[in-house]
């Protein structure tokens, strides 16, 4: 339910995203004493299916609350590097070390028969194609999400 984005909390400078959605607010609410600036927080995370940003920039610093980047229930996928390199290549994109698409890029390359039938033949590939579905039918409620690789 913790997602690091970097630093760790006892170095005094992190930020992490916490998934919230599959909690009751009252129960987390509770642990921050019924603030009603967290609770508000929480409450827009759980309406807009967002994580909750945790952030310190400083040892000394106040903690920070907010509403997170990614949305709450999307996948995270953890590929080899030989792996992410061909998952790459099947889905047709720059086989670059990083890089990102909007996920309508990543919803049309599924929907293409050919790229398809690539991911579904190779069983090392196979694996990860309901992962990239669901991410790919994720809808935000404004902007467009994306799908990046580091």
């Amino acid at each position: 339910m913790v997602i690091p984005i970097h630093g760790e909390p006892a170095s005094g400078s992190f930020e992490i995203e916490v998934r919230v959605c599959p909690l009751a607010l009252a129960s987390i609410a509770r642990c921050f004493d019924h603030d009603p600036a967290v609770i508000a927080v929480i409450d827009e995370a759980q309406f807009r299916a967002r994580r909750v940003r945790v952030w310190q920039q400083d040892p000394i610093g106040d903690l920070r609350l907010g509403l997170g980047l990614n949305p709450d229930g999307a996948p995270e996928l953890e590929v080899a590097n030989g792996n992410a390199f061909a998952l790459l290549a099947s889905l047709d994109l720059d086989e670059d070390s990083c890089g990102a698409i909007p996920l309508s890029q990543l919803r049309q390359r599924l929907m293409d028969p050919r790229i398809r039938r690539r991911l579904d033949e190779d069983p090392q590939m196979s694996r990860y194609v309901e992962a990239l579905t669901t991410m790919a039918a994720l809808k935000p409620v404004e902007g467009e999400y994306h799908l990046a690789w580091a």
